[in-house]
C-alpha cells in the first residue's frame, strides 16, 4: 500500500494534548473498540503438522551444516593469519637481531676508539711533560752557563782557543795601543786615529752621529759581558776563537760577517757572501736583515781597484795565524744606505782561518767619511792593463794566485822592474844597457802570453761599471764585484 494511502488511513496519534481535544480521534478510538469486540481473534491450535516438523529438522541440519562450514571457514582463516602473524614476527625478531649485531659492532667499534684516544692523550701527555722538563734543564742550564761565563770574564781572561799556540797572543788593550797596518801603504794607525772606533774592549762604545742605530751610553761591564754572550750564541762559531782578538764584541756594533770563497784560477773567483748581519748594521744601512743576507756582498756597493788588491793579497799570500785570527785591514768602500745617497764608509776588515783557509770575513762599520760620493765609471781591465805600471801592479800582485806561481812571480818582477827602468830612460840618449833591457822587455812579454789570458779571465772578473748615486743596489751579480 502507498505510503500516503497508510497515512490517511492510519493517521500518526497526535500529541496527547493534541488528542485530547481532537474530536475526530475520539471518534476513531471507539470505532477501533467496537471492531475488536466485533471480530475476536480465531483460537490458537495446539501442535503442529508432521510435515511442518520435518521442515524444521530440516531448516535445523542445514542450519547446522552451515554453521559447521562458517565455524571451517573461520577456523582456515585463523590459521592463515596465524601463520601470516608468526612470519611477521619471525622477520621482526630477524630485524630486531640484525641491528642489535650492529649495535654491537658500533659499542666495539667505539671502545677501541675510546682506547686508541685515551692512549694517544697519554702518550701527547708524556710528550708534553718531557718537554718542559727539557725546557726546564735548558733554562736552567743556560742560567748556569751565563752565571759561570760572569764569573769567568770577572775573575780571570779567557782561556786560549783550539786554534792558539804557545806563542803570545796580544791582549784586548793592545789592539787599541798597537797599530793597524794596510797592505797597501804599509802605515799605522796612531791610537788618535783609532779613538774613532764605535767601541773598545775595555771602554764604553762611541758612536757616529751618522749612525742611525745608537747605543746607550751607560754601557757597564756586566752588559758588555750579556752582549758578548749573545754574539757568541748568534755566531756559534766564533767560540773557536780568542774573543779578545776579535774587533767585535757586541751585537749592537755595525758589522757583518761575510763567507769566503776559495777559488783556484780568477776565472772561479766570486765575490764573498753575506753571512750575518748585525742589527746594528741593518739599522744604519736601511735594509732588513732578509733583504741582504745570503747575497753577494756587492749589492751594498763597491771599493777601487787598490783596497780590492789589497784585500785579495792579505787573503791569498799570508799564512793562516796561530791564533786563526788576523790583523785589522782598513777599508774604505762606498756603500748605498736605503733611501741615501751613496757615502764613503771607513770599515776594518778582519780574516777568519780554518784548516789554513779564510773562512770568514769579519767586516766593522766605524764611520761616514763622505757623504754623497759620485762613482765614477771604472774604465775596461783591457784600458787599465794598457799602462804599463799598471800593468805591471796586477801581475806583481797576482801573479802568485795564478798557475805556476813561481814562473809568474819572476817574469812579472822582471816586467816591474824593466818597465820602470825604461820609462825613467826614456828621456836619455840610447845606450847598449837599454837597448838590452827593451830586448829582455819583448822576450819576457813574449814568453807570458798565457799570462794574458788569465788577465783576460781577470777582466771579466774584476769588471766593475759605475751606477748612479739616485740608484739602488745593482740586481745583477755581475754588475759589481767586491772586496
Amino acid at each position: 500500500m502507498p505510503s500516503g494511502n497508510h497515512h490517511a488511513l492510519f493517521p500518526s496519534r497526535p500529541a496527547p494534548d493534541a488528542a485530547k481535544h481532537t474530536p475526530f480521534a475520539i471518534e476513531a478510538v471507539r470505532a477501533l473498540g467496537k471492531a475488536d469486540t466485533c471480530h475476536p481473534s480465531p483460537a490458537r491450535k495446539r501442535g503442529r503438522p508432521p510435515k511442518a516438523r520435518s521442515l524444521d529438522q530440516t531448516g535445523d541440519q542445514q542450519n547446522a551444516q552451515r554453521v559447521d562450514n562458517c565455524d571451517t571457514r573461520h577456523d582456515g582463516a585463523d590459521s592463515a593469519m596465524t601463520k601470516t602473524l608468526m612470519l611477521m614476527l619471525v622477520d621482526e625478531v630477524r630485524e630486531v637481531k640484525e641491528e642489535n649485531r650492529q649495535l654491537r659492532d658500533r659499542v666495539a667499534e667505539l671502545r677501541g676508539q675510546r682506547k686508541r684516544d685515551r692512549a694517544e692523550m697519554r702518550a701527547m701527555e708524556n710528550r708534553l711533560q718531557n718537554m718542559e722538563q727539557s725546557m726546564q734543564a735548558m733554562a736552567t742550564a743556560q742560567r748556569e752557563s751565563a752565571v759561570q761565563m760572569t764569573r769567568l770574564f770577572q775573575q780571570k781572561p779567557l782561556p786560549p782557543s783550539r786554534h792558539a799556540t804557545s806563542a803570545p797572543q796580544p791582549s784586548s788593550a793592545s789592539l787599541m795601543t798597537g797599530s793597524l797596518t794596510t797592505t797597501s801603504s804599509s802605515t799605522t794607525i796612531t791610537p788618535a786615529a783609532l779613538s774613532s772606533l764605535p767601541q773598545s774592549f775595555d771602554s764604553p762604545p762611541r758612536q757616529s752621529s751618522s749612525f742611525a742605530g745608537a747605543v746607550s751610553p751607560a754601557y757597564s761591564m756586566s752588559a758588555r759581558m750579556h752582549g758578548l754572550a749573545g754574539l757568541l750564541h748568534a755566531l756559534p762559531y766564533l767560540r773557536d776563537f780568542d774573543p779578545g782578538l776579535l774587533i767585535v764584541s757586541d751585537l749592537s756594533q755595525q758589522f757583518m760577517v761575510l763567507s769566503m770563497t776559495h777559488p783556484e784560477t780568477l776565472a772561479d773567483m766570486m765575490p764573498p757572501t753575506i753571512e750575518f748581519v748585525s742589527p746594528g748594521a741593518t739599522a744604519f744601512l736601511g735594509y732588513s736583515h732578509e733583504e741582504v743576507v745570503g747575497k753577494s756582498v756587492h749589492v751594498l756597493g763597491c771599493i777601487d781597484i787598490q783596497d780590492k788588491l789589497d784585500l785579495m793579497h792579505s787573503m791569498f799570500s799570508k799564512s793562516a795565524p796561530p791564533s786563526g785570527v788576523s790583523d785589522s785591514i782598513r777599508v774604505c768602500p762606498v756603500m748605498r744606505r736605503k733611501g741615501c745617497e751613496p757615502a764613503r764608509i771607513e770599515t776594518f776588515h778582519q780574516y777568519l782561518w780554518v784548516n789554513s783557509r779564510v773562512q770568514w770575513n769579519i767586516a766593522l762599520v766605524t764611520r761616514v767619511l763622505e757623504e754623497g760620493v759620485y762613482i765614477p765609471p771604472l774604465g775596461s781591465m783591457s784600458e787599465l792593463l794598457s799602462n804599463p805600471s799598471t800593468r805591471a801592479l796586477f801581475c806583481s800582485r797576482l801573479a802568485p794566485f795564478l798557475r805556476q806561481p813561481l814562473d809568474r812571480a819572476r817574469i812579472c818582477a822582471t816586467i816591474t822592474t824593466t818597465t820602470s827602468s825604461a820609462s825613467s830612460s826614456s828621456s836619455s840618449s840610447w845606450s847598449p844597457e837599454a837597448s838590452a833591457q827593451e830586448e829582455t822587455i819583448l822576450a819576457l812579454q813574449q814568453s807570458s802570453m798565457d799570462l794574458d789570458i788569465e788577465l783576460q779571465e781577470m777582466m771579466q772578473a774584476l769588471r766593475s761599471p759605475a751606477p748612479s748615486p739616485s740608484t739602488g743596489p745593482p740586481a745583477d751579480d755581475h754588475e759589481r764585484w767586491l772586496l
